[in-house]
């Protein structure tokens, strides 16, 4: 993302995906409409802010080098379009669908960026 709007076009977006609306922001963050209007139309606001709407809108922040971008871009464009493109995919990356992949992920409480890449990797390597 290059500049505030494309956050404000990302976060609703999200929350249309969800089938959420603005005041439907208040019980999943405690932020009244009128709050949550003014930061989708303005893009502005304080990184704590973002990360409390992002927990609301079940979102991550991810950082991508950009020399990754392409591939990112490509990945979740085939997933977008198709869905089932992500069965594809992974069993052409790893030999094994979501499903499979999904049983040799140990469930957590906490998502573990270090221990799901080391997985997939040992996965990538059977």
């Amino acid at each position: 993302m290059k500049n505030l709007n494309e956050i404000s076009k990302a976060l609703i977006k999200r929350r249309n995906d969800l089938s959420l609306d603005q005041t439907d922001m208040k019980s999943r963050i405690g932020m009244s409409q009128q709050q949550y209007s003014k930061l989708e139309s303005s893009g502005e606001m304080r990184l704590s802010t973002l990360l409390r709407v992002l927990e609301g809108l079940e979102l991550e922040i991810k950082f991508i080098p950009k020399e990754h971008l392409k591939i990112e871009a490509f990945i979740s464009d085939q997933i977008e379009k198709k869905p089932e493109n992500l069965d594809k995919l992974l069993e052409t990356m790893f030999g094994k669908n979501l499903e499979e992949i999904d049983k040799t992920l140990e469930p957590k409480t906490e998502y573990d960026p270090e221990s799901f890449e080391s997985k997939l990797k040992a996965l990538a390597d059977d």
